[in-house]
């Protein structure tokens, strides 16, 4: 018979753990490279969610921001007596400040009239002057405030200047800009 070699035994041994050390190596880091892979699609979908968010969150504040200004009413015209006549009402719950009036962006309408709404048997409302005349530009309009601007127009500029426009302040600092046709545009404090 012959005898074993004991010298090659421990390293047959040794070669055969060294053996599975390195398929657990490999197995170790194909499997961290899966977690990995994981991971970076999970960051990739929580990366959109708050793009989402934050989208989200961004028109949330523009619409709160908006909100007071929307409620906000402007309307004019000219009389045949050649007065323009702008109604500004402030039908939010909070006080606007710094109110104007100006025609085609150049004249200022000098005068205001306090006043409020009148409704008649079917409900329809229509602006009635109640107060006295005030010097314009407003320093504030109180919650639920009516306002008759008034400006002579001369005959030479009836067809030259663009319709009357109302600029304001909300109660949080923003400065705005208001057409007779609703478009409501948020302008510099210059």
């Amino acid at each position: 018979m012959s005898a074993v070699d004991w010298g090659d035994v421990p390293t047959w041994i040794g070669a055969f753990f060294a053996a599975g050390a390195a398929t657990a190596a490999i197995w170790t880091l194909a499997s961290q490279r899966a977690q990995i892979g994981e991971q970076r699609a999970f960051i990739a979908i929580q990366s959109a969610n708050l793009a989402l968010e934050r989208a989200e969150l961004q028109s949330t504040a523009e619409e709160r921001k908006r909100e007071q200004a929307r409620q906000v009413t402007f309307r004019a015209r000219l009389d045949d007596t050649g007065i323009w006549r702008a109604v500004f009402g402030n039908e939010s719950r909070e006080p606007v400040t710094d109110v104007s009036v100006r025609m085609g962006g150049e004249m200022e309408f000098p005068r205001a009239l306090s006043a409020r709404y009148r409704y008649d048997s079917s409900d329809q409302r229509t602006v009635e002057a109640a107060g006295d005349v005030v010097q314009a530009p407003l320093s504030v309009v109180g919650a639920n405030g009516l306002y008759v601007f008034l400006l002579e127009s001369l005959p030479a500029q009836r067809g030259t200047l663009d319709g009357p426009i109302a600029c304001f302040t909300d109660s949080r600092g923003t400065r705005w800009r208001l057409d007779t046709h609703g478009d409501l545009r948020e302008v510099d404090r210059r």
